[in-house]
């Protein structure tokens, strides 16, 4: 047993995409204990230095007692789709009230230091109401007097991401893809390991505290290039007509009708999308940090993943059974 200093680390949003993957890599520090919050812990996966807690961040107590004896809070919550506890709301609203509660029972509870993972916040006159929800989100964050490290990514790439889903399916589904101008913004995707290294290293390191951080890819493409690589990878050539139009209405009923992702979880995507989301056209920040795996290593990786995944699936149902 080392003796260092043991860390206790809570992720709000343990149980998603970011989340799972980001506890594997915090188990691998034996002087990290994880506690993952989630509405609900019943089916989740225990194990030595893992354990979850039932919390529901629209009410500030029980964000009091999942942050108990937590060194670290991790906040990965993005809420995009509707909540039965304000069904007169929008997501704004979602977001605003539990980001509160955190940052709230963060500063009663003692917690050392709060990480959270939003996205790139280009420079615009107006910006869209998911990227103003994320703003509003760090501020709120902070105004807990907690040193807060927001990591500010642009489209995250790895297995089972939503993004990374949606591009398979469109690209497996369409067959031809009337691009709008949309398509023809800019963006530095990130792969989902690059992201999870910067958080895990900032649990022990102080270097980003208190910190904006643009954490972004090595290169700067159009989404619809992002498209036609990923045809490349499924043997999959896609017609493409490009169209000069931002249409935010049209171009979340196709993508909501080709992936069959929810119109709530698609449409301020899509609103976003018009922006370019690069260091270079963002607004100011502490640090610009850039990932070391380019967009074709990460999908890849990917879906090198996503094969073996398959092929230990098939083994787990076929493989004859011994006496």
């Amino acid at each position: 047993m080392s003796d260092k200093k043991r860390i206790s680390v809570g992720i709000a949003g343990a149980s998603g995409f970011v989340g799972r993957n980001l506890i594997d890599e915090l188990l691998k520090n034996e002087n990290v204990d994880v506690i993952g919050f989630c509405r609900d812990s019943r089916g989740q996966r225990w194990a030595e230095r893992l354990t979850w807690r039932s919390c529901d961040l629209y009410s500030q107590l029980d964000a009091e007692a999942s942050l108990r004896d937590v060194d670290v809070a991790i906040y990965l919550v993005h809420s995009m789709l509707p909540s039965a506890q304000l069904s007169q709301g929008n997501f704004q609203d979602f977001d605003l009230i539990m980001a509160d509660n955190f940052q709230r029972a963060a500063r009663k509870m003692g917690v050392k230091k709060i990480i959270y993972l939003s996205g790139i916040v280009p420079r615009a006159r107006r910006l869209s109401k998911h990227l103003e929800s994320r703003l509003e989100v760090e501020d709120t964050l902070r105004a807990s007097g907690v040193p807060v490290t927001s990591f500010r990514c642009g489209i995250i790439v790895g297995p089972n991401g939503s993004s990374f889903e949606m591009m398979i399916k469109l690209v497996k589904r369409l067959p031809v893809m009337v691009c709008p101008s949309w398509t023809e913004s800019l963006c530095q995707p990130i792969d989902l390991a690059n992201v999870i290294h910067y958080i895990s290293k900032s649990v022990n390191s102080d270097r980003f505290d208190g910190k904006v951080v643009n954490l972004v890819g090595p290169e700067a493409m159009p989404y619809v290039v992002m498209l036609e690589k990923t045809g490349d990878f499924l043997n999959k050539k896609v017609p493409i007509i490009k169209s000069p139009y931002f249409s935010p209405g049209l171009s979340t009923l196709w993508v909501t009708m080709i992936t069959g992702a929810p119109k709530n979880l698609v449409a301020p995507l899509v609103k976003s999308l018009k922006y370019d989301m690069t260091v270079e056209n963002s607004g100011p920040v502490d640090e610009n940090v850039i990932g070391d795996k380019s967009f074709d290593q990460s999908l890849e990786e990917s879906f090198e993943w996503l094969d073996k995944k398959k092929y230990a699936k098939h083994e787990r149902v076929y493989r004859p059974q011994i006496n």
